[in-house]
């Protein structure tokens, strides 16, 4: 039987749980971004290295958020080499100096064919969950098409880059759990948040005379917001208010939410609804304006 076959990386246990915190971040499948792109072209740049890559390695692919050298968005996990790098039992660069000559590597497609790989090195990214365990994510990776050393001062760079990224990634955690916590509030101040008031045989909630299938619109843009998208459909938000509730018994609730003031223009709103029959209004434009591009964090979630 014949020997000649590529030898993927062996799955460490408890990989299930890497994995689900992996997903949990909400970093898969998202835009590109120019704060990971700036590191990678500065491994590029730095190391000479034609292909530079911030790989995550889910639980059957390893993704790319940010490339450069390469028009692929993802590969199967079986040929990555990132894979090698999360399943080893330390921390440091794992580097192969020529792949063909690398009984793990020699056989790949990776290698056979394109991006045809000869030099990899690969930095962990190492992210600590809330539950005080460290993930190994995916890496920050150079990779060449010819064989050859990494340079001894190339090490310490490659670290540093990789923990410029973790970096980046514990932003968008934060801003991502604010941004669970506005849900929530967004949920209860507008999208029928009291089920008893929700009886009407007109399927309408006393919230303005608001419709809630149309309200569920919003969904759409919460979720294009969390998974990091720069545009989110506001022209699919409707001008809606949410005002006191007089079934429950609520006192002025206070609620901010996108107005589609018309095609080209949105506006964050406040409503200070004390009497449900002339809500007092706020419009605020967004930090920079233009069609519904997030002005990243200027935003007053009160």
């Amino acid at each position: 039987q014949s020997t000649n076959m590529h030898k993927p990386a062996r799955v460490l246990p408890g990989d299930q749980q890497r994995v689900d915190f992996l997903r949990s971040l909400n970093i898969l499948d998202t835009h590109q971004d120019i704060a990971f792109d700036r590191i990678t072209e500065a491994a590029s740049e730095i190391t000479h290295s034609p292909i530079a890559l911030v790989s995550l390695v889910d639980g059957h692919r390893q993704w790319f958020k940010s490339k450069v050298g390469l028009d692929v968005s993802e590969t199967s996990r079986d040929l990555a080499f990132c894979s090698h790098v999360i399943a080893q039992s330390d921390d440091d660069l794992f580097v192969v100096c020529d792949a063909l000559e690398d009984e793990r590597f020699k056989y790949s497609d990776l290698v056979l064919g394109g991006p045809l790989i000869r030099f990899y090195a690969g930095a962990p990214l190492i992210v600590q969950g809330d539950d005080g365990c460290r993930y190994k994510i995916g890496t920050l990776c150079i990779i060449d098409r010819r064989p050859r050393n990494l340079e001894e001062f190339h090490y310490p760079v490659m670290e540093s880059l990789a923990r410029l990224v973790v970096a980046e990634i514990d932003k968008l955690r934060g801003r991502l759990n604010e941004m669970a916590d506005v849900i929530e509030d967004f949920r209860f101040n507008i999208h029928v948040p009291h089920t008893d008031s929700y009886d009407l045989p007109s399927e309408r909630a006393p919230y303005h005379d608001c419709d809630p299938p149309s309200l569920a619109d919003t969904e759409a843009v919460w979720r294009a917001i969390l998974a990091g998208r720069r545009t989110a459909p506001f022209h699919s938000v409707p001008s809606a208010c949410s005002a006191r509730s007089s079934s429950c018994g609520a006192d002025s609730p206070r609620s901010s939410f996108f107005s589609d003031a018309d095609e080209d223009l949105w506006r964050w709103s406040e409503s200070d609804a004390g009497d449900s029959d002339a809500p007092q209004w706020t419009d605020r434009a967004p930090a920079s304006g233009g069609g519904g591009a997030l002005a990243g964090g200027d935003m007053d979630w009160d």
